[in-house]
This record gives structure tokens, C-alpha cells and sequence, in this order.
């Protein structure tokens, strides 16, 4: 990391879990999912609200 600010509102960074997941598209094409949450808000047994957000276009993505 070459920069670096504080990030205002209380935020605790260990409350967060980062991971990197990958779905298969029909064609066999792995695609890259990058998930953020709080560790004490998600049940993982699929009943919590999800936001997805997605693009891709000509071999770019958002990430």
C-alpha cells in the first residue's frame, strides 16, 4: 500500500471479513467475486440480503 488515510465514523477493520470467491459461467469461465462483511451481522446459510454489483466488458472489470 503505498497510501493510506484514516477512515472517520468509528470503522474497526476486524469486524470485517474480505474473501475472494469464483462462479462458473455455462461456457466454464471461472469469474471473480470479491465478498466484504461483518463477521457478527452474516449467518452464511443463505437468508441474508445480499448487494450485488457487476461489470465487465471488453476484458476489464471493476475491481
Amino acid at each position: 500500500v503505498s497510501y493510506c488515510s484514516q477512515v472517520l465514523g468509528g470503522f474497526d477493520a476486524t469486524k470485517y471479513v474480505t474473501e475472494r470467491q469464483w462462479a462458473r459461467a455455462l461456457d466454464g469461465t471461472l469469474i471473480p467475486m470479491s465478498l466484504v462483511y461483518r463477521k457478527d451481522l452474516v449467518k452464511l446459510d443463505g437468508s441474508d440480503p445480499l448487494l450485488l454489483y457487476g461489470y465487465g466488458s471488453y476484458e476489464v472489470n471493476e475491481e
